[in-house]
Parts: structure tokens; C-alpha cells; sequence
């Protein structure tokens, strides 16, 4: 009888990680654009989480508010005014303290994704992108996208609260230290909050719009003179 022993043919095998006959400063290019995504994508989740949960708890104020103020009518007494009045400082204050908070978070974000924007298609267009680019650009993009979903959200809020007392009857109250109080409540709601970008730019939809507008206007003009 003939046995044949078993064998294993080691195989060693190479999978390249970047494009091949690349330059050698590719790989350092790739390697520290992918620890600033990662070290961003860790920051922007910390603020993301934060503006979502201060966000939201000021807009659920908010509507509590309106729906009080909405029920201002004849039989409306000193008491429910004054506790009105709380609430509504309360939640102005929330949504105070979250934009003084976001403002310099809100600027770096919309430089960062406009930069973004325009280097990750302007390397496309020249025959150079990166799949992990375009997931950056992506990443960021819906990172503004929903911080200034927020801003809006923050400005329609107060605008309802405005509208609730426009719409209540506070005309059928009697006592004029009521109505006195209520047009000061009044005089409170029309100033204008809002979520902004070191006071540069506000940062709603429109902006967002803006942004993109501009990043794409800015590769046409890029590409027309290169």
C-alpha cells in the first residue's frame, strides 16, 4: 500500500489597501484623513446627542406653553398667567443656553461641510475621489442637515407660542392687570430665538439650502477656470 502524507503549501498573499502605483505619501494622506473622520464622527455623535436632547426637551416646553397660552380666556386668573410666564422663561432659557452652547459647534460645522463638499466633488470631477470621502461628505452633510432641522423647529416653536396668545381670547379678560401681563408675556414672545452660527448665520433650512447652493456654485466656478 502507498500513503501519502498530507501537505500544506503556505501562501502568501498581499492585499494592497490603497490604489496601486500610487505615491508613497498616499497611504499617509488616506491614513490621516481616516483619523480625522473617526476622530469627527466621535465629536460630532457627542454633539449630536447634546442637541437633540437639549433641543428637544426646550420644544416640548415650548408646546406645553402654547397650549396653555391657547386656553387664555374670561375665566383666566392671576395664578395660571403668572405660571404661564414661568414655563415660558423656563423654556426660553433652555433654548438660550443650547445656542450659546451650539454656536461655535454650528460655525465649524458649516465651514467643515462646506469645504467638505466641494474638495470630495471637485476630486471626483478630476478623476481622484475616495469612497471614504464621499461617505464623510455624506456623514456631514446630514449632520448639518439635521442641526439645522433643529433651528427651524426651535424658531416655528416660538412662533406658535406667539400665535397661541394672538389667537387666545385674552381680550374678554376684565382684570387690566391681566392684559398688562399678557402683553408683556406678548412683548417677550416676538423677539426672535433662534439657532445661529457665532451670530453669523442662523442655522435653519434656509441656510442648509444655502450651503448647498454655494458649494456647488463655487465647483462650477472652480472647474470653469481650472
Amino acid at each position: 500500500m502507498m500513503k501519502i502524507n498530507d501537505f500544506v503549501l503556505a501562501i502568501e498573499m498581499k492585499v494592497p489597501w490603497t490604489r496601486p502605483k500610487s505615491h508613497p505619501s498616499h497611504e499617509i494622506n488616506l491614513a490621516a484623513f481616516t483619523l480625522i473622520s473617526l476622530t469627527s464622527l466621535i465629536f460630532a455623535i457627542g454633539c449630536d446627542s447634546f442637541s437633540i436632547t437639549v433641543t428637544t426637551y426646550g420644544l416640548s416646553k415650548m408646546a406645553i406653553c402654547s397650549d396653555l397660552a391657547s386656553k387664555i380666556g374670561r375665566n383666566t386668573d392671576d395664578k395660571f398667567i403668572e405660571d404661564l410666564i414661568k414655563k415660558h422663561l423656563h423654556a426660553l432659557d433652555v433654548i438660550e443656553t443650547a445656542g450659546n452652547v451650539l454656536q461655535p459647534i454650528n460655525f465649524c460645522l458649516l465651514i467643515s461641510d462646506f469645504m467638505l463638499i466641494v474638495l470630495t466633488i471637485f476630486q471626483f470631477k478630476s478623476g481622484k475621489g475616495e469612497p471614504i470621502a464621499v461617505v464623510a461628505a455624506m456623514c456631514m452633510t446630514f449632520l448639518l442637515f439635521q442641526f439645522c432641522f433643529m433651528g427651524t423647529a426651535v424658531s416655528s416653536s416660538c412662533e406658535d407660542f406667539e400665535r397661541s396668545i394672538y389667537c387666545s381670547k385674552w381680550y374678554e379678560l376684565e382684570n387690566v392687570s391681566l392684559k398688562k401681563k399678557i402683553l408683556l408675556l406678548l412683548n417677550v414672545a416676538q423677539r426672535k430665538r433662534e439657532y445661529s452660527a457665532l451670530g453669523i448665520k442662523p442655522i435653519n433650512l434656509y441656510t442648509f439650502a444655502d450651503v448647498i447652493n454655494k458649494a456647488y456654485g463655487l465647483i462650477n466656478f472652480f472647474l470653469r477656470r481650472f
